[in-house]
C-alpha cells in the first residue's frame, strides 16, 4: 500500500498546440482575401479604368472679338478659256477627296477594331456646341473658370450635370452648365464594353486670347 503522503499526482493535460495553428492559419486567408478584394476595386475605379473621377481636357473660351464691317470684294468672273481648266481642276480635286476619305474610313474601322478590347473614359464628342461668353460678364470683365461634374450613361448622353467647383460668378456657372448639359460623350470602355462614368469638364472664361 502507499502512504498518502507518497500519491502520484497527474498534471493536466494541455490543449493541442494543432487547432491554434488552424485557427492563425484561417485568420490569414481572411486577411488576404480581404486585401485582395480591395486592390481590385481600387484598380476598377482609377480615371484609366472608366471610374468616377476622371477629368476632360479643358474647355477654353474666349470672348468674341468686336465684330467690324469690311466691304465685300468684287471678284471678276472667269473667261470660258480660264473656266474649263479649273473644271478640271475641280473634279481632280473632288475624286482625291473622295479617295482620301474612303481611306481614312477604312484606316478608322481598323483602328475601331484594334483598340475594342482597351479601356478608356468618358470624353465629350469634337462637334459639341461650346459654351457662351455671358453678355453681362463680358461688360463686367470677368473670368473664370467652372468645374462641371457630369454622369453620363452608357449611350453617351448626360443623366445628371452638377458643379463640381464654381468660378464665384453666376452668369458663368449658368453658362457652362447648360452647354455641357446638351453635351454627347463617347461613352466609357470597360472591357470593350461602354459602361456608365462620371467625368469632371473644365470650362475657361477667358476675355483675351493672348493672355493664354
Amino acid at each position: 500500500m502507499s502512504s498518502p503522503g507518497n500519491e502520484f499526482h497527474v498534471p493536466p493535460q494541455t490543449e493541442s498546440a494543432a487547432p491554434r495553428r488552424n485557427d492563425h492559419l484561417l485568420l490569414w486567408v481572411v486577411l488576404m482575401l480581404g486585401l485582395l478584394t480591395a486592390s481590385i476595386w481600387w484598380l476598377l475605379n482609377q480615371p484609366w479604368a472608366g471610374g468616377s473621377s476622371g477629368a476632360t481636357d479643358r474647355v477654353v473660351v474666349f470672348a468674341p472679338a468686336p465684330t467690324a464691317t469690311t466691304p465685300t470684294p468684287v471678284i471678276p468672273s472667269p473667261t470660258p478659256a480660264a473656266a474649263a481648266p479649273a473644271n478640271k481642276h475641280l473634279a481632280a480635286s473632288s475624286a482625291g477627296k473622295s479617295a482620301a476619305a474612303k481611306k481614312s474610313t477604312a484606316e478608322s474601322r481598323r483602328n475601331a477594331r484594334s483598340v475594342a478590347h482597351l479601356t478608356r473614359n468618358a470624353r465629350p464628342l469634337a462637334d459639341n456646341a461650346p459654351p457662351k461668353y455671358p453678355v453681362a460678364a463680358l461688360r463686367a470683365g470677368v473670368e473664370g473658370m467652372v468645374l462641371v461634374r457630369a454622369e453620363v450613361g452608357a449611350d453617351g448622353r448626360p443623366i445628371e450635370v452638377g458643379y463640381a467647383r464654381r468660378s464665384g460668378d453666376r452668369d458663368l456657372d449658368r453658362a457652362a452648365l447648360s452647354a455641357v448639359r446638351n453635351w454627347r460623350f463617347q461613352p466609357a470602355l470597360r472591357n470593350g464594353k461602354a459602361v456608365a462614368s462620371v467625368v469632371q469638364v473644365p470650362v475657361d472664361f477667358v476675355l483675351d486670347e493672348r493672355a493664354m
